[in-house]
C-alpha cells in the first residue's frame, strides 16, 4: 500500500522473514545495515520531525509487549513528559531531509544521514514525543543480544539498495495445534489447543491447504500467546504425524 506525504510516496517495505534458527547464523557485516525490530507500529506516511520525515515505529505500552530495559526507561521519560500519552518513536531510516526526497538514495546514504541527524542532539515528533535512534549491530550475535534483552527481533536492509525491501527475524514460539476447521475462501485453518481444545485462532496455510485435514495436528510458529489465548502472528510450519 502506498502512503502519500506532502512531497513523496512512502511505501510499506516488502518483508522477507528469516527463521530465528537461521538468524543466529546471520552474517550481515559490510553489505547490510541491521537494526533492532521494536515491538511497535509502523508510522504510516512517515514521522515528521522539524526539517525531516523519518521511517519509524511508534512505541506504546501494551499487554504482552516485548520491551527491553531501555524501552522501559524511554517509557518512563515519556510518562514524565506526557502522562496522558506516554509514547516514543524509534527511527530506522530517513525518507526526506530539508525538502529533499531520499527514498531513491541507498540505505547506506540514508542511514548515514540519520546517524548524523541524531548526533546533533535529541529530536521530537510533531506530537511532542521523543524520538530515539534504533539500536543497531551486526549478524547473529546482535539478534541473540536483542532477544536476550527481551526484544522482539531484528531487521536488515541491503546497504546499496534503495528503500523497499527488508529482512526480518523474530523470536518465535513453536506450538502444536489441532485443526478444527478450514476456510477455502481465505486459505486459513482454524486451530485449537491439543489438550483443552481451546481456540487458538487462525493460521494462513495456502501452500499446504489441500494436504491438511480437519483433525490433523500441525505445528505453527507464533510470536506469543495473547491473554485471550489466541496466537499472535501465527505461521504454519508443518503437518505432524501424530493423530491424537
Amino acid at each position: 500500500m502506498a502512503m502519500n506525504t506532502d512531497n513523496f510516496i512512502l511505501q510499506r517495505p516488502h518483508k522477507i522473514v528469516i527463521q530465528a534458527r537461521d538468524a543466529v547464523h546471520w552474517k550481515t557485516s559490510g553489505g547490510f545495515i541491521m537494526t533492532r525490530k521494536y515491538d511497535g507500529e509502523f508510522v504510516r506516511g512517515g514521522l515528521r520531525c522539524a526539517n525531516c520525515v523519518l521511517i519509524a515505529e511508534r512505541m506504546a505500552r501494551k499487554s504482552g509487549g516485548r520491551f527491553t530495559a531501555a524501552d522501559v526507561r524511554n517509557f518512563h521519560v515519556a510518562q514524565l513528559a506526557n502522562p496522558d500519552v506516554p509514547v516514543f518513536y524509534a527511527a530506522h531510516s530517513i525518507a526526506e531531509l530539508d525538502g529533499q526526497n531520499l527514498l531513491r538514495e541507498s540505505n547506506a546514504v540514508r542511514w548515514r544521514e540519520l546517524r548524523r541527524l541524531f548526533s546533533n542532539g535529541a529530536h521530537f515528533a510533531e506530537d511532542g514525543a521523543r524520538i530515539v535512534l534504533a539500536e543497531s549491530g551486526n549478524g547473529g550475535e546482535f539478534f541473540e543480544a536483542v532477544i536476550a534483552a527481551g526484544g522482539e527481533g531484528v531487521c536488515a536492509v541491503n546497504a546499496d539498495s534503495p528503500w523497499g525491501l527488508i529482512y526480518a527475524a523474530k523470536k518465535m514460539l513453536e506450538v502444536k495445534c489441532r485443526v478444527t476447521g478450514k476456510d477455502i475462501a481465505t486459505g486459513c485453518l482454524s486451530i485449537s489447543d491439543i489438550e483443552t481444545l481451546a481456540p487458538l485462532g487462525k493460521v494462513p496455510c495456502r501452500a499446504q491447504f489441500d494436504r491438511v485435514n480437519v483433525g490433523d495436528i500441525i505445528e505453527v510458529e507464533c510470536l506469543e500467546r495473547h491473554k485471550s489465548g489466541l496466537l499472535r502472528e501465527a505461521r504454519f510450519t508443518a503437518i505432524r504425524k501424530e493423530t491424537k
